[in-house]
């Protein structure tokens, strides 16, 4: 970080937001918030308890500047637990008061189990407040990594999530009570929150998700055709999205003569349900499936369209939208908008003004204000000029960040980092030469302040268990969080296949020194500036390679430690590892201090 940047945090907190899963390709108004802050000078760290399932993430996330922090693998969170347990940190009594109070069988130790490495690393990085989106199980951790670390949390609960999705009520209002403040994205969601819990009222405040319009330029659309309306939809193919209401709407509006095109963007468990429904409406030529799409494909889909149609309504469980962000980037976008009279909906769209609002499941209601659009272009371009106007007004992200960053003013300012981020290593430790070389070399590490970057896919638990400081090393993410960074980055991609093409690598083994280097090479200057890289091991050492090629600094160093000599190699095998422990740790000793004097 640079001296101005030094200057700007100096006295402000240092942010952690914590998520259940991350990316979600869904949660736009998370990644805007993220990004707003970091833009306002805000140090933010991204913490996520699980990999990603998805295989796909949104483009501007590259502009992400914070480190993400993946939690290590199940097994290794196991360990953590029986070494806190035997040395007494485990905090038996809140895990079983929870286990009694909010039931769930094993699922308080399992957020606390999932709290274990945060508590340790945040302390580490210096972040002093965390704070989280969605009344979920990454809250449910932090309330043990408050109680364990010391630092508190805030939470942004949305919607279905603290109405539905959470068992038991009176977790919510525990959350709600440790929560240092609660932040409701509209007033609909203020007094339900203020409704489920009222000792916490004092300390809500309401903040609409923020946007910023320069990513939603208005569209000068080609004049619109009476009888001819091309609407768009977006959101996870789910009940409470609608949709199934939205075809039969679609189909009763077509039937009084207008054209309907209808584009739908988004996947979800209800697809093959709809596209049944569409074949059965008859509506396969006028409706596309798109399924999951890109930021930047989605905005296309709205300069190609005319209106935005979301018909929310309640599932059977209650779940349901609260203020869709997708419906502000459509306002944003100079799109009317038809949606349903619910939840924070008429908080955004002005009814008559911007759009029309219809009672939720009125499929007659809806296809009349699509019979009404179509029919009267002059009324769609004046509600999406009078719509873009009021989304700035109210959800810009000029006007939402202030009040934002007042409540994040309140916490306590950032502390040490305890990494320079310039010195790493990097280890697998599903390589058995590599592994071993960590066992020896891990408490040397440590006290050199190299912090290592680990993987494990496929380790035994006889490896992990030798593993002395989990929440010491920063984890590669399992499952998809390396490879749907393939997708991204061409730049260096290109760079990566020109350096491992150079090697005798099969197609898999390319693809794996290729994911992880990429992940090192975006990740680490997060940290800090990369100038010296320890990788022992067959495969890290190609994982290393790859790295090197990828780093812009002159000054980077692949570092490797001296074999013992020909002599040592003839001693017993416990007598070798306590050589080469000792030579590692002389070594890696001269190197932090030659490196760290040739930076100062």
């Amino acid at each position: 970080m640079s001296a101005k940047e030094n200057a700007v945090q100096a006295g402000r907190a240092r942010l952690a937001y914590l998520f259940s899963r991350w990316p979600v390709l869904s949660q736009t108004f998370v990644d805007n918030e993220m990004l707003a802050l970091e833009a306002a000078g805000w140090d933010l760290t991204v913490a996520a308890v699980n990999p990603p399932v998805q295989d796909l993430r949104h483009a501007r996330l590259d502009a992400l500047r914070g480190p993400v922090l993946h939690n290590p693998p199940t097994a290794v969170r196991r360990i953590m637990e029986s070494r806190w347990r035997d040395e007494g940190r485990w905090p038996t009594a809140m895990v079983e008061d929870y286990a009694a109070r909010f039931g769930g069988g094993d699922e308080s130790a399992r957020r606390c189990r999932n709290a274990l490495y945060f508590a340790e690393m945040l302390p580490w990085l210096g972040i002093s407040h965390v704070h989280g989106h969605f009344a979920n199980q990454a809250t449910y951790s932090a309330l043990f990594l408050k109680a364990l670390s010391g630092i508190g949390f805030s939470l942004t609960p949305q919607a279905q999530d603290f109405m539905v999705d959470l068992r038991s009520p009176e977790l919510l209002r525990e959350m709600a009570l440790q929560a240092e403040f609660l932040i409701a994205p509209c007033d609909d969601a203020q007094r339900e929150l203020e409704a489920r819990c009222p000792e916490s009222a004092g300390k809500t405040v309401r903040i609409y998700n923020g946007i910023d319009p320069a990513g939603y330029a208005a569209v000068a659309r080609p004049p619109a055709e009476s009888g001819v309306l091309r609407i768009i939809s977006v959101g996870r193919l789910i009940e409470f999205k609608g949709f199934h209401h939205l075809l039969a709407a679609v189909a009763e509006a077509r039937a009084t003569g207008v054209d309907v095109r209808l584009d739908l963007m988004g996947d979800g468990p209800w697809r093959e349900r709809l596209e049944q429904q569409c074949d059965a409406l008859g509506l396969s030529a006028c409706v596309r499936f798109h399924g999951s799409v890109q930021l930047e494909e989605m905005k296309r889909g709205f300069a190609a369209a005319d209106a935005f149609v979301l018909a929310c309504v309640r599932d059977p469980a209650g779940a349901g939208d609260m203020l869709p962000t997708v419906i502000t980037e459509a306002m944003l976008s100079g799109m009317p908008v038809v949606s349903s009279r619910m939840a924070g909906i008429p908080e955004q769209v002005a009814d008559g003004e911007t759009g029309l609002l219809t009672d939720p499941g009125d499929e007659a209601a809806l296809a009349a204000a699509l019979v009404r659009l179509a029919r009267d272009p002059d009324l769609v371009r004046s509600m999406g000029a009078a719509g873009r106007r009021r989304a700035i007004r109210k959800f810009a992200v000029g006007v939402t960040l202030p009040q934002l960053e007042d409540c994040f003013r309140t916490r306590p300012a950032a502390g040490p980092r305890q990494w320079d981020g310039t010195m790493a290593a990097y280890y697998d430790l599903s390589d058995p030469d590599s592994a071993a070389a960590f066992v020896r070399e891990e408490e040397a590490l440590h006290q050199a302040g190299v912090m290592p970057w680990l993987e494990a896919p496929g380790a035994s638990g006889k490896i992990l268990r030798k593993v002395r400081w989990p929440g010491r090393a920063l984890w590669l993410p399992e499952a998809n969080g390396l490879t749907l960074e393939l997708a991204h980055w061409p730049d260096l991609r290109g760079k990566l296949d020109a350096a491992l093409g150079k090697l005798p690598l099969s197609g898999d083994q390319h693809s794996h020194a290729a994911a992880r280097a990429l992940w090192l090479a975006t990740q680490w200057p997060r940290h800090g500036t990369p100038r010296w890289l320890h990788a022992p091991g067959q495969k890290a050492g190609r994982v290393a390679t790859a790295m090197a090629a990828l780093t812009a600094s002159p000054e980077f160093q692949l570092a490797t430690a001296a074999r013992l000599p020909r002599w040592a190699r003839l001693l017993p095998h416990r007598l070798q590892e306590r050589k080469q422990t000792d030579a590692f740790a002389r070594w890696i000793t001269a190197e932090a201090g030659r490196h760290r004097r040739s930076i100062s």
